[in-house]
């Protein structure tokens, strides 16, 4: 359950502890051998909250509580880097803590979740110790996986039964936001500079994935995310080539989308995913410059004559025609380049002879060979 403070002047101190014997026993579950306090720094980090970030989001109190059993034992890295050598601390315990004389832009009371994190003090770890005391190192982001997203506005899950409500607007005095709920699994933590949420920072897995979202939406995320690359190369530092070069693939990749017609865009892929218009659904469709997880790509679509186990009528062998109408059961059908071939128990026909000599029913099977009757009397 989330703690209630309320006599606190800042976030330092609201987050603020000591190491005592209880923290320190719960700190060396993650080491191989016991560790004294003397040996290890250990420092407090406000990984996420419910205040709405820059991207129109914000958790629910019980998925920051969920997240505070997700996280312990995660380990801190720098920007979201998984390599061996970026590893820095561990988290050894989380809580949720309210500032209930404290409200967030959606008018409730400031809940974020504190991590207790730890590192070993060596030469190595030194400076970046410096930093974290001295208030340099402090913005850090959260990689995790969320279950539901749900408008703030009607509470409709977004990716089942998306609504019209738009991100940042208000509706009868009331802002619209995405509210992330029930997460599955987090990842790590990581140092970063420019962080999603203000208070601490937030890169949520898989954002826009099945996430019903306008073309002009696309648009500004990309163009939102190369002002942050622009900005989060430091001039001179190896970052700053990297930084600007994606940045200038975000800021081209928004032009390229601004220009085509309606498309759905991918945006965490980098790419282009398909137009309405090659969708199976395209005229019947409700969800056009959305992404849709209902896209079913026409070229990869075969209309069939008929199915398996379906009864076919012939009227034809292969050189006289029946009395009535033969019926068979259709076992196996095969698709080529240019036709399709469809088997029964005794034969083998293209789908073109639907129609000419083997039909779908036996009425139509009947009404053919009356027409032959007539013709050749």
């Amino acid at each position: 359950m989330a703690k209630n403070i309320t006599d606190m002047k800042s976030l330092d101190e609201f987050i603020r502890f000591t190491l005592d014997e209880e923290l320190l026993e719960k700190l060396n579950r993650y080491t191989r051998k016991p560790v004294s306090a003397q040996e290890v720094y250990t420092f407090p980090v406000i990984l996420c909250d419910n205040e709405i970030d820059r991207d129109g989001e914000h958790f629910s109190v019980p998925a920051l509580e969920r997240l505070a059993e997700l996280f312990v034992g995660k380990t801190g890295i720098f920007d979201h880097d998984p390599k061996g050598e970026n590893q820095t601390a561990r988290i050894f315990d989380c809580e949720v803590k309210t500032l209930s004389d404290r409200l967030t832009a959606a008018g409730e009371p400031y809940t974020c979740l504190v991590a207790k994190a730890y590192m070993m003090r060596t030469d190595r770890s030194k400076d970046l110790i410096a930093e974290i005391e001295g208030g340099i190192k402090k913005e850090v982001s959260v990689g995790c996986s969320i279950g539901r997203k749900l408008c703030s506005v009607c509470g409709a899950d977004l990716r089942e039964n998306p609504c019209g409500h738009i991100k940042g607007k208000y509706y009868d005095g009331k802002l619209c936001s995405v509210i992330l709920d029930e997460p599955t699994d987090a990842y790590e933590w990581s140092f970063v500079a420019v962080p999603a949420q203000r208070n601490a920072g937030v890169t949520k897995s898989e954002k826009l994935i099945n996430e019903f979202i306008s073309k002009n939406d696309v648009i500004t995320e990309l163009k939102n995310m190369a002002k942050q690359h622009y900005e989060s190369g430091k001039p001179g530092s190896r970052n700053a080539c990297i930084s600007s070069a994606m940045g200038d693939y975000c800021k081209h990749l928004a032009k390229f989308i601004e220009d085509m017609p309606v498309i759905n865009v991918d945006v965490t892929k980098g790419k282009v995913v398909m137009t309405c218009n090659d969708c199976i659904h395209c005229e019947v469709c409700n969800h056009k410059d959305k992404i849709c997880d209902l896209y079913k790509d026409k070229s990869f679509i075969a209309e069939l004559p008929c199915k398996v186990g379906d009864t076919v009528y012939f009227i034809k062998a292969a050189f006289s025609y029946f009395q009535d109408p033969k019926p068979e059961k259709v076992r196996k059908i095969e698709l080529y380049d240019d036709e399709i071939m469809i088997r029964t128990q005794s034969r083998t026909f293209k789908g073109t002879a639907i129609g000419d000599i083997v039909f779908l029913n036996k009425e139509s099977a009947e009404e053919a060979l009356k027409k032959r009757r007539s013709k050749n009397a």
